[in-house]
């Protein structure tokens, strides 16, 4: 399982869930709104926890669609 901090602005907080929503080989198990972050208005943070999802279990997968 991985641990993020993603920071940026709330449009790279968007941009960067996009990208990990379009890859099927993480799942995302817990993923925070974005946070306000002490001494700024203009930049955000986020949590995410991913886990990998090993290639077997994505081809098992591809092949029963």
């Amino acid at each position: 399982m991985l641990k993020l901090r993603a920071m940026g602005t709330t449009n790279d907080l968007k941009w960067f869930k996009k990208i990990i929503d379009r890859y099927d080989v993480f799942h995302v198990i817990r993923m925070s709104e974005p946070l306000t972050m002490k001494g700024t208005n203009k930049y955000y943070r986020m949590y995410i926890e991913l886990d990998h999802i090993p290639q077997k279990v994505l081809d098992r997968q591809r092949k029963r669609k």
